[in-house]
């Protein structure tokens, strides 16, 4: 809404960059807004009865999260802002009161990575929702980060600015990619084969227009990567898999590991190299997927919420060599990997403990314990 009217005020859409909600909101309305930050909020009272009174149109509140390096934190996506929908307090079957504020991600949907959602206490598959608490707030799990009105919305603004825009102008470019990225989030939600064609299209146009110099050339090649990944699970093509995996390399040869989403990029391509191995049993392929592996873990920080996926990316990668050469090395490097991974997750993070003892079990089987 925001974005929308903001195009009315200043002429068209190039003229919004970034910056703080807040700013918008006094530009577009003459209000008055103000931050609080998190980390040096005094009045906490004060604060819950104003998000209280946000269901009842007296106060308008975003959330907005900064960044020191990291590019998500407890499943948020950091440099971004969010809606507060409501908030509420209840009891639960101990009689406690439970305070929970209800925020919506205004890309409607989670990145390819899996965040853009809320991970911690509260989230989806959190040990905090009882059978009694679901029962008594209708809660129910799923990816309900947008409503479908919304998502139609954005996608009506994202095509009138591409027929607004002058092709050949360096906006265009811009207005294109976004129009695919938001017609693969409906795809995500439907897989309605028109607009994976339509995403395809427009995406591709996008990449074309840019130079391979444009600071945004390897986003927009990346996301043309996750389009073609898409066809490739719709149509089970190996080309459009192939071409997925070009699209990656390209997207890392014109940038640097210093680059914020290079290791997104090469965990994305280290692992549809994997997919493809298990098509070709090609020793190429496999050996490349794990060298991006290594790539995806070097690049990034261990505090990052994606280091223990990535690490964990690595060791499956280093099994599926294993599975081929039997090499001793390689089973060890899968069960170090998998290990970090384990140490570097959440404790509620169990989901790769399992593989973990698998490949203890496989490493036992190959040098079983002998008594003499």
């Amino acid at each position: 809404m925001v974005a929308t009217t903001g195009e009315s005020v200043h002429g068209d859409y190039a003229a919004l960059d970034s910056g703080w909600a807040g700013t918008a909101v006094e530009d577009l309305t003459g209000g008055v807004t103000t931050v609080i930050r998190g980390d040096m909020l005094l009045y906490k009272e004060r604060l819950w009865c104003e998000l209280l009174a946000v269901g009842e149109g007296n106060f308008l509140f975003s959330l907005s999260t900064g960044s020191q390096g990291d590019s998500y934190r407890n499943g948020l996506a950091l440099r971004h802002n969010y809606t507060v929908l409501e908030a509420i307090q209840v009891k639960d079957e101990f009689g406690d009161i439970v305070s929970l504020v209800k925020i919506r991600n205004p890309w409607g949907q989670r990145c390819l990575s899996g965040y853009g959602d809320w991970g911690g206490v509260w989230s989806d598959g959190s040990e905090s929702w009882t059978p009694f608490m679901m029962e008594k707030l209708q809660y129910k799990f799923g990816d309900d980060a947008g409503h479908s009105q919304d998502l139609e919305l954005a996608i009506a603004c994202a095509r009138r600015l591409v027929d607004i825009t002058a092709k050949d102008g360096p906006e265009w470019a811009e207005q294109a990619a976004n129009l695919g990225t938001v017609l693969i989030y409906r795809y995500e939600r439907n897989r309605t084969i028109n607009d994976l064609e339509e995403a395809t299209t427009v995406a591709r146009q996008a990449v074309a227009a840019t130079p391979d110099d444009h600071g945004d050339y390897s986003s927009w090649v990346s996301n043309l990567g996750i389009i073609y990944n898409h066809r490739f699970e719709f149509t089970g093509s190996i080309w459009d898999l192939e071409h997925a995996i070009g699209l990656f390399r390209q997207a890392i040869m014109a940038s640097s590991r210093e680059q914020p989403d290079f290791a997104v990029w090469a965990n994305n391509l280290a692992y549809l190299l994997c997919v493809l191995y298990e098509k070709t049993s090609s020793p190429r392929d496999i050996d490349e997927a794990i060298h991006f592996a290594q790539e995806a873990v070097l690049a990034t920080s261990e505090r990052d919420p994606g280091y223990p996926a990535r690490i964990y990316n690595l060791g499956l990668a280093f099994d599926l060599r294993f599975q081929q050469t039997g090499s001793t090395q390689d089973l060890l490097q899968a069960i170090l990997s998998l290990r970090q991974a384990v140490s570097a997750a959440e404790p509620t993070d169990t989901c790769w403990l399992g593989k973990l003892d698998n490949l203890m079990d496989q490493l036992d089987s190959s040098f079983p314990i002998q008594f003499s």
